[in-house]
């Protein structure tokens, strides 16, 4: 299945996110439109979408991607929140996007068990998991996602999207 627009693609989140909690709670979340980068040939565009829900610290959140144009039928592909403001240069997105002070790389080990997606047959690629980085969302706005590719045709990146408010908040 194709996603047309982002309005559907979040739909489709808001009818899985609200499904999976009983409680009356309103989550802050980004989006980020996903296109190709760094080089990569091929045509990536998606989205992916960080909520902060809280579920287990005061900074956790929990993170879905779909991007289509990925390589197909890998299963070891990373997508991860870096430091810079751009996504022109590896030089404007930074690294790891977390917060020493209080927590480890939660995008660590190339990719970090549980910050991988796979891509299916047609390269549609997809993934949901829950981190912890240290920072809340105002200080997450702006930074960049970057997608990369299999680890074992060297784990590049590929794709990224810089993440912006969602008009309003998830209410579950």
């Amino acid at each position: 299945m194709k996603f047309s627009s982002p309005a559907f693609f979040i739909a489709s989140f808001l009818i899985q996110f609200a499904c999976s909690t009983r409680e009356e709670i309103y989550t802050p979340c980004l989006q980020a439109n996903i296109t190709s980068s760094n080089g990569y040939t091929g045509t990536a565009f998606g989205y992916v979408i960080v909520c902060f829900d809280q579920d287990t610290s005061e900074t956790s959140g929990e993170l879905m991607m779909r991007v289509e144009g990925l390589t197909p039928n890998i299963t070891d592909g990373g997508v991860h929140i870096y430091s810079g403001m751009g996504c022109g240069s590896s030089e404007e997105q930074g690294g790891h996007w977390w917060n020493a002070a209080t927590s480890t790389d939660p995008w660590f080990e190339n990719p970090a068990p549980g910050t991988r997606y796979e891509a299916d047959t047609y390269g549609v690629g997809s993934t949901q998991f829950n981190f912890d980085n240290g920072f809340f969302l105002d200080v997450t706005e702006g930074k960049p996602i970057v997608i990369h590719e299999s680890h074992t045709l060297g784990y590049g990146r590929i794709a990224c999207g810089i993440l912006e408010k969602v008009q309003g908040y998830i209410e579950n």
